[in-house]
């Protein structure tokens, strides 16, 4: 009940950026993120938290309105705008602190140490050796990637296909295959549960790799979260992601393989009822045609 009545308020209150509602971003809020970031603007620097409690700022004025994931085949965004961001190429561990990222603050209800958590949203990368979707950092400077947490991608430069990752505590483990395609829209997620210490990788609705840490996150501050600009040994800023990204959410609770199913699946919607019938007259008459 609570899941359905987040919906509907979503849906009708005009929650968040006041953009129009999908079956995907009604899926989205119908599991309670913390923060949920669409990218529906059109301008400003302000992006948008549709959970209402993390908006962020845009930094080096990254393109927006852009188109989304198209239809076909995501019929269950039709209309949605997503936003591009450049960072340096093919750059993996070589300090760049220019370029375009999301800076989505320091709120405490975000933060990722000591619980389960679920991360995802679509990406369009392009060729890169390195590219972080979502970063949150922890500690003091000198504590560097020790204290973090990071979603990313990675790929050999120039290649076609990136692997997908999971950083924390100087462990970072990636799938063993490149699994998302580079210029192609495709939704990741990751679920990590704390009490197993286990990442799950999912790449468009489909468990692609799991992998479990010798230890979990753990800050000793909060630096805040950003999106696609990271923090590395030496603590020098990173901002490495370059392509499209769109529809990022975060929980701080590890979403299920069905729930996780269910957004991709309501990207791509069905045909409806109508449609299915009206498919069958026109093969029916087909038949019949080349019977006669």
């Amino acid at each position: 009940m609570r899941k359905l009545l987040l919906a509907i308020a979503a849906m009708v209150l005009g929650w968040g950026s006041g953009a129009s509602a999908t079956p995907y971003s009604l899926a989205v809020i119908a599991d309670n993120p913390v923060a949920y970031w669409r990218f529906e603007e059109i301008g400003g620097t302000t992006a948008i938290d549709e959970m209402g409690v993390n908006n962020g700022t845009y930094i080096g004025a990254p393109q927006l309105n852009l188109g989304g994931p198209p239809n076909p085949p995501y019929g269950g965004m039709s209309g949605d705008r997503s936003i591009s961001l450049y960072g340096c190429p093919d750059v993996i561990s070589t300090a760049c602190p220019s370029g375009q990222y999301v800076d989505v603050g320091s709120n405490q209800n975000i933060r990722l140490d000591g619980t389960d958590f679920t991360i995802e949203a679509w990406v369009r990368p392009e060729a890169l050796g390195w590219g972080s979707i979502f970063f949150q950092g922890g500690g003091s400077l000198g504590a560097g990637y020790r204290q973090n947490v990071l979603f990313h991608l990675a790929s050999t430069p120039g290649g076609s296909a990136s692997s997908l990752g999971l950083q924390f505590y100087g462990d970072d483990d990636t799938t063993s295959a490149a699994v998302v395609p580079h210029n192609v829209w495709a939704h990741v997620a990751v679920t990590y549960g704390a009490s197993e210490k286990q990442g799950i990788f999912y790449v468009n609705g489909v468990e692609v790799y799991r992998h479990t840490y010798a230890v979990g996150p753990s800050f000793t501050g909060f630096t805040g979260s950003q999106i696609g600009r990271r923090y590395y040994s030496s603590w020098a800023a990173v901002t490495d992601y370059t392509g499209g990204i769109d529809e990022l959410a975060v929980y701080t609770q590890a979403l299920s393989e069905t729930q996780i199913q269910s957004h991709y699946l309501s990207a791509v919607p069905e045909p409806s009822t109508a449609l299915l019938i009206g498919l069958g007259l026109v093969g029916m008459a087909a038949r019949k045609r080349s019977v006669g």
